[in-house]
């Protein structure tokens, strides 16, 4: 039986998916999202270059993770840093 709870938790622990958005051959985007694979799914991290603002890079990035990890609930969680 431990060894059964031990391979859910080792599941739920690899369902962690990053993508990323290019130009040529620059990153310009990067989000993160890990999910249990089936109810829920919590989107960490993205990060987008200031040049690419308000051009559709964020929405896209987010829509592929939605796609991908496929669950009934999203949890994002919103907060703006600048690098300058």
């Amino acid at each position: 039986m431990e060894e059964n709870v031990f391979q859910d938790k080792e599941d739920k622990l690899n369902k962690v998916l990053t993508v990323g958005a290019w130009q040529d051959e620059s990153l310009i985007g990067l989000a993160r999202g890990v999910s249990d694979g089936n109810f829920r799914a919590y989107i960490e991290d993205m990060v987008i270059d200031s040049l690419y603002f308000k051009e559709g890079v964020g929405i896209k990035l987010v829509s592929k993770l939605l796609k991908e990890l496929s669950c009934n609930d999203f949890i994002i969680q919103r907060r703006f840093f600048t690098f300058l």
